[in-house]
C-alpha cells in the first residue's frame, strides 16, 4: 500500500455538487426505508427472519430470566 501524497490537494466539491450529493443520499434512505417498510407490511420480514418476541431472549444475557 503506498501512502497518500501530501503534495497532492483533495478536490473540492461546489456547493451544488454537494446539495446534490445530499439530495441523492436522502432519496436512497427513503427508498430503503419505504421497500422495508413495505417488506414490514406484507409479512415478508417475519417470514425471513422470524417473530421479533422469539429472537429477544437469545439477545440478552444468560443470567436474564424470560
Amino acid at each position: 500500500m503506498t501512502a497518500a501524497d501530501p503534495k497532492k490537494k483533495k478536490k473540492k466539491r461546489k456547493k451544488k455538487e454537494s446539495l446534490e450529493h445530499k439530495r441523492n443520499r436522502i432519496l436512497v434512505a427513503l427508498g430503503i426505508f419505504a421497500v422495508v417498510y413495505a417488506l414490514d407490511e406484507l409479512g415478508a420480514l417475519t417470514i425471513a427472519f422470524g417473530e421479533p418476541a422469539t429472537s429477544t431472549p437469545a439477545l440478552c444475557c444468560s443470567s436474564c430470566r424470560f
